[in-house]
């Protein structure tokens, strides 16, 4: 396009001169003739002139109305090709979305199903430890029921300190002897 206008400018550089020109040749011409002449001359290269300038124009505006055509062509296409990335781009995104919410959805099941088997555990041992509670109970209970009696208490104690003796000083000692005959 800035040849066509270079050239358009030295085109009217040129008519401009031959102008000039003429206008000199004319005011020193003598002869009327010789100045019908050129003026006639003067007006055929004027009309040439414009004819060049007219078709210069026309190229011109040509020329602008193909760059314009591929504007809007590269326009499209840069709009196309954005569109097309954009979607790329989204469909990526929900690929990397589905992607991260299953690995959380997976981690997630595996610490609740950690969590809630420890969880099982515990209240399992607590189970156990409650029924060995419940037994232990039952066994304090009935020493309780024992123990109750100053008599039974009494008996009680005499066997559990026969026991101790027979495991510490076996033989050593004799029971139910009497220590004052007298009292026979």
């Amino acid at each position: 396009m800035t040849d066509f206008v270079i050239i358009a400018l030295l085109c009217v550089t040129a008519a401009l001169g031959a102008l000039c020109a003429a206008l000199i040749i004319k005011s020193g011409a003598k002869d009327k003739t010789e100045g019908r002449l050129f003026d006639q001359k003067l007006d055929m290269r004027a009309d040439e002139t414009r004819r060049s300038l007219r078709e210069i124009s026309d190229r011109i505006q040509n020329m602008s109305d193909k760059n314009y055509e591929q504007l809007i062509a590269i326009n499209k296409s840069v709009t196309d090709s954005v569109n097309s990335m954009r979607e790329g781009n989204e469909k990526k995104l929900e690929e990397m979305r589905k992607t991260v919410d299953e690995k959380l959805t997976e981690t997630l099941n595996q610490r609740l199903s950690s969590s809630f088997k420890a969880v099982s555990d515990r209240l399992e041992n607590v189970y156990r430890s409650l029924g060995e509670m419940k037994s232990l109970s039952e066994g304090v209970n009935g020493l309780n029921r024992v123990l109750t009696n100053v008599k039974a208490r009494g008996t009680w104690a005499e066997a559990q300190l026969g026991n101790i003796l027979d495991e510490t000083v076996a033989g050593m000692y004799e029971t139910n002897v009497q220590t004052n005959p007298k009292y026979n």
